[in-house]
């Protein structure tokens, strides 16, 4: 499994400066259009056909977040999952509550990261955050152990 959201994130954290995290922020966008997962904002196309999931991370300061993104992307690669597709965002570029809305529909109970939406076909279906939605996640992709045990 590549884990290049890993790879960047021990790097940026190796150079030590206080603007470590503000390196992986800035950087994040590129480094996700390098995998299989889509850097989402409001506006962008959402499809009506089969499975979408929306993975709002703090890739700054949330190891954990980082290492859900390597698994996610890992999965992609996986036939199983062609029926899905897995959009991300930065939770910093939310400035208030309200700005959620135009990512999730219902992130009233969000209180950690990641933030998670489901749709399918197109029809909103339920929204999970931190720990709950971290194990939703590895469970329905497969990699749940690494997150029990983190």
């Amino acid at each position: 499994m590549t884990k290049r959201f890993e790879q960047f994130y021990m790097k940026a954290q190796k150079k030590g400066d206080l603007y470590t995290d503000r390196m992986i922020v800035k950087a994040f966008p590129e480094i996700v259009s390098q995998s299989r997962l889509n850097y989402w904002h409001p506006g962008d196309y959402i499809s009506g056909k089969g499975y979408r999931v929306i993975v709002g991370v703090a890739p700054g300061w949330d190891f954990l977040d980082i290492k859900l993104l390597d698994g996610l992307d890992y999965a992609l690669s996986q036939e199983r999952f062609s029926g899905y597709r897995i959009d991300v965002f930065d939770i910093s570029d939310c400035q208030r509550l309200e700005d959620l809305h135009q990512y999730i529909p219902e992130p009233e109970k969000a209180y950690h990261t990641p933030l998670v939406g489901v749709w399918k076909n197109g029809v909103f279906q339920k929204s999970l955050s931190g720990y709950d939605g971290r194990l939703f996640l590895a469970e329905r992709f497969g990699f749940v152990e690494e997150f029990r045990h983190p």
